[in-house]
């Protein structure tokens, strides 16, 4: 079930993706580099938030050893 889950996630990213770029003046180049600096910037504000989280709860008194 969890291969056909991606699977079918994964074709419909494609498909969704090749719509963008035919359906628009949008290079398949354009496309994946929005694509990949976007994602990686997703990344780095989730890594961010979750170090944030992490700092304030170590600081709470109750968890303070």
């Amino acid at each position: 079930r969890l291969f056909s889950y991606v699977f079918i996630w994964i074709v419909n990213v494609a498909g969704a993706a090749a719509w963008v770029v035919c359906a628009t003046e949008v290079r398949w180049r354009d496309f994946g580099r929005v694509v990949a600096h976007r994602a990686a910037s997703a990344y780095a504000s989730t890594g961010n938030v979750f170090a944030w989280l992490y700092e304030s709860l170590r600081s709470l008194p109750f968890l303070q050893g």
